[in-house]
């Protein structure tokens, strides 16, 4: 037994390991994170965040995308009448205006001007030898010496998964080559730039945007609105955001609320500046406690296989494990941690199914081998009792009301002189094997048997209300399997035989008398 308890922790400790390499590995990264996404729930959005989108009402009212420079220079000094807290356009500015360089200069003197904080998108192209590491930003303004001291700028990189789903923002990226400056998020630069206070976040090389809903979650204002009053007022004091909402322009991406259906990357901006407006955050638990957590529920089903016999309660235990980490992880994912999900899930099956295995054909074969052995020298009935409740394998017993039954064969004594002690062993599995047969067919008990005689009874260790008529039927049934057998013995030209059979029905004491170290029912 403690050989079988060290192997299965051993299988236990094995699984754990396994879950643990294939979480370590991120086999099933993939699997993980379209679970994650499942989870997320709508959350509020801060009053203080707006879109002012570039959409098809604008395209069909100003014109043919890309626009000239200086409609956004317009739309920079309509806003210094009543200034927001920060402005961020999402548009990036490679290369020189295609309508010359006075297009270029009116964005750069309305951008020199500005007297509120204006950040400018930039792309830095990852480098593939260094992932962290990035090429010198896309943004080259053809003026960029002539911007004023308010604006700065921020990268709009979102590294997507192999799913293509944008999960993640990096809050800073560091270009190589001659420019080594430091720039940070557009939606971090934007949340930092308006003075508005934040929750403190732990500095990360990048980060899980936690997404408020699905797209259009965030209010959008038409971009052609910006000229009128009401609208400078609206927005006066709020974190504006200027980018491309039309499906045509192309800039979008799947996100775990829009699977399907693609969000513009100015509302993913927005969102993570909500995230930090709002302190909301999403970072994966610990390893240290996720080793522990996948080690220790790999360890209790082990401790349900020790401790249980047989293979259901401890199989449906672990279906509980199962489902109380999987309840457990969606808690923690609400209060802004990531458990390892597909982890903890194979940590419980691989461990419940290694284990099962190991009792079915090591620990369970032995015991059928024993209970087969077992089985013919006590009942099937008594050996199925005192399986159920070992408690009852000790001296003592209960009072029942029992037939016995006791047969043996007439003048057996004269008619075993005649055989050989081989020849009389082999006639004797033959009589007593057909009248076992009988017993054991109606009910009975087999108790022992002492030479030629068979003691049994009906009535225990199973109570059977019907003891009495089931002895009586047995009787008869083995009256005429002997007129059989003698008909065989007769065509044989060997003796015939004739046995007698004594039934008393009564209330009886059954359990188990002898010896402290040997006993019989």
């Amino acid at each position: 037994m403690k050989n079988h308890i060290r192997n299965s922790f051993g299988i236990a400790v094995f699984a754990a390991l396994l879950a643990l390499g294939i979480y370590s590995g991120g086999l099933f990264r993939g699997v993980e994170n379209f679970l994650e996404d499942r989870l997320f729930s709508p959350k509020p959005v801060d009053s203080r965040i707006v879109i002012v989108a570039i959409d098809n009402e604008s395209l069909s009212k100003i014109g043919q995308w890309p626009w000239p420079r200086k409609v956004f220079a317009d739309a920079v000094n309509s806003l210094a009448k009543n200034p927001p807290a920060s402005l961020a356009v999402d548009v990036v500015w490679s290369e020189a205006s295609r309508l010359g360089e006075a297009d270029d200069v009116a964005l750069a003197s309305a951008l020199q001007n500005v007297a509120y904080p204006v950040s400018l998108a930039i792309e830095a192209s990852p480098l593939f030898s260094t992932p962290e590491g990035y090429t010198t930003p896309g943004f080259i303004f053809p003026l960029s010496s002539f911007i004023g001291n308010w604006v700065s700028y921020g990268h709009v990189n979102l590294p997507l998964d192999q799913d293509s789903v944008a999960r993640f923002v990096p809050p800073q990226v560091t270009p190589t080559g001659e420019d080594k400056a430091i720039y940070s998020a557009l939606a971090y630069r934007a949340v930092e730039n308006s003075g508005i206070e934040f929750p403190a976040r732990e500095a990360l090389s990048k980060e899980r945007i936690v997404y408020a809903g699905a797209p259009v979650t965030i209010r959008r204002i038409p971009f052609y609105r910006l000229s009128e009053p009401e609208i400078q007022k609206e927005l006066a004091g709020k974190i504006v955001f200027i980018g491309a909402t039309a499906p045509d322009l192309h800039d979008e991406q799947s996100t775990p609320f829009s699977r399907g259906v693609a969000m513009p990357g100015v509302e993913i901006q927005a969102h993570a500046a909500n995230m930090l407006l709002s302190g909301y955050s999403l970072v994966s638990l610990t390893d240290t406690l996720a080793v522990l957590w996948i080690f220790l529920t790999a360890l209790l089903v082990w401790a349900l296989f020790a401790v249980f016999i047989g293979t259901f309660r401890p199989l449906i235990g672990s279906v509980i494990i199962g489902a109380f980490n999987f309840f457990f992880s969606i808690v923690l994912f609400d209060y802004g941690i990531i458990a390892p999900i597909i982890a903890l899930q194979l940590a419980w099956i691989l461990s419940a199914a290694a284990l099962f295995l190991y009792r079915y054909f090591a620990v369970d074969r032995e015991k059928r081998e024993l209970r087969t052995v077992f089985s013919k020298y006590v009942s099937h009935d008594v050996l199925h009792d005192m399986l159920q409740d070992p408690s009852k394998v000790r001296l003592g017993g209960e009072e029942k009301e029992a037939t016995i039954f006791f047969s043996d064969v007439r003048g057996f004594t004269t008619f075993s002189e005649k055989m050989t002690p081989t020849e009389l062993t082999q006639f004797l599995n033959r009589y007593l094997t057909l009248m076992t047969d009988i017993i054991l067919e109606k009910r009975g008990v087999v108790d022992k048997y002492i030479g030629d005689a068979i003691m049994a009874f009906w009535g225990a260790p199973l109570t059977n209300d019907r003891h009495a008529m089931d002895a009586i039927e047995t009787s008869l049934l083995m009256i005429s399997a002997l007129e059989r057998f003698n008909a065989e013995l007769k065509a044989q030209g060997e003796d015939q035989i004739d046995i007698g059979i004594g039934l008393n029905s009564g209330r009886v004491t059954a359990g188990n008398m002898g010896s402290e170290k040997r006993f019989d029912y």
